[in-house]
């Protein structure tokens, strides 16, 4: 027997016109109460910006992020980690050139330059707009004495990634190798002339301008570099030499002085050095720097949580490593975890309490967080630190919105 299915039933059937106009009221007092409560929780909180962080744990003291912590395992437990970490990238995501770049870097690291070069070659393979795959076999290619091929690669990045500071400084010194030192020179000019002047690139410039038979001129060069770098016994021994050449022979035996006795004091260093050196630190070195190379690979697939995992990683073994730290804040902050971005950033200005620019990006998490005394605290500094400077200036304007 089929039971027969029962009509909806009107509710408001059977009604009288008072009971629907009671009801409609009802409705009505019951969204009025709703949206005061709601208004009068926005109030609170407003004015009580600090609530929003009242329960919250400091990023680094979260008991997610201590487990990352490395334990004090031996050199051996570290450089297996790299190992394992380096390969697992590479199994993960094969077509992906930086995963390759972080497995050369790996064996970089341990000298192993021919298993470097083959990771590296087969990440310009992948992706032949990565100049960090092309720049690898250019240096693997100057180690080894293959000074035509390192010049020919170093001439393709030029092209590929010209703004790239790496490239030029190879390029030249590979010329000098190769005895092109007139090339070089042309090289490091043009480097210099862009602003990206460094001590290194002096140095070169230095020593190229002796090559070619130009005293003066690597003379001149060397004492702008000795302002910059003055304990640099490369940079006495090339005065030594420049003013040598040049006649000047107490200058010549003042600088050559000066360089022995500096190479003096770089070698009791160096001895000093060798005896403190610990494998585990030297081995946490190169862990860390595998596991923020990854961490970037997964920032790039787009894995926020295993790129944060990584670089935490990372911090625990090297927290002196400051780009590591504000690479991080920015993984925090693209994944929307503004609080734990602002606590990196305390951090960061514990070690930096000048930074203009990690003041403003505080003031500016914070301002987003609505957490108002904070924000005000951070921008004050910015704008105490560089008045004048525009941001800070608009820095302002956020302050007065921000104050009572």
């Amino acid at each position: 027997m089929v039971r027969k299915r029962k009509p909806a039933v009107d509710a408001s059937v059977g009604l009288t016109e008072q009971q629907v106009r009671a009801r409609i009221l009802l409705l009505g007092i019951s969204v009025l109460l709703l949206v005061l409560l709601l208004g009068a929780w926005l109030v609170v909180r407003a004015r009580l910006p600090a609530a929003s962080s009242a329960d919250h744990t400091p990023f680094f003291s979260q008991p997610a992020v201590v487990s990352l912590r490395i334990p004090g395992d031996s050199a051996e437990d570290l450089l297996e980690l790299a190992r394992k970490t380096a390969e697992s990238i590479v199994t993960q995501f094969p077509d992906s050139a930086a995963a390759y770049c972080v497995q050369a870097n790996y064996h970089y690291m341990l000298s192993d330059t021919a298993e470097a070069e083959a990771n590296w070659r087969r990440a310009a393979e992948l992706d032949p707009t990565l100049d960090e795959g092309l720049y690898g076999v250019a240096l693997v290619a100057f180690e080894d004495g293959r000074f035509d091929d390192a010049i020919e690669l170093c001439l393709q990045l030029r092209t590929l990634s010209p703004g790239n500071p790496k490239v030029p400084l190879l390029l030249a010194d590979a010329y000098l190798n190769n005895g092109q030192p007139e090339q070089a020179i042309l090289v490091l000019q043009q480097h210099i002339a862009q602003e990206r002047a460094s001590v290194q690139a002096l140095e070169l410039l230095g020593r190229a301008h002796l090559n070619a038979d130009e005293p003066e001129k690597a003379a001149a060069v060397f004492r702008k570099a000795l302002e910059f770098a003055p304990q640099s016994k490369e940079i006495l021994y090339g005065l030594g030499q420049a003013y040598g050449r040049m006649g000047q022979a107490d200058k010549s035996r003042e600088y050559m002085e000066r360089f022995r006795t500096r190479s003096q004091q770089v070698a009791a260093e160096n001895a000093a050095a060798a005896q403190e050196f610990e494998d585990r630190a030297h081995a946490a070195h190169i862990a860390a720097q595998v596991l923020f190379d990854t961490a970037m690979v997964y920032k790039a697939q787009g894995d926020l949580d295993a790129a944060i995992r990584h670089a935490v990683q990372a911090h625990f073994l090297e927290p002196h490593v400051d780009a590591w730290l504000l690479e991080l804040q920015r993984l925090l902050q693209r994944q929307g975890r503004l609080l734990d971005a602002a606590d990196v950033g305390r951090e960061w200005v514990q070690r930096h309490p000048d930074d203009v620019d990690q003041w403003l990006v505080l003031g500016g998490l914070y301002a987003e967080l609505d957490m108002a005394d904070q924000a005000v605290e951070a921008f004050q500094k910015a704008i105490a630190l560089a008045p004048e400077d525009p941001r800070c200036k608009r820095a302002k304007s956020v302050l007065r919105s921000l104050q009572p």
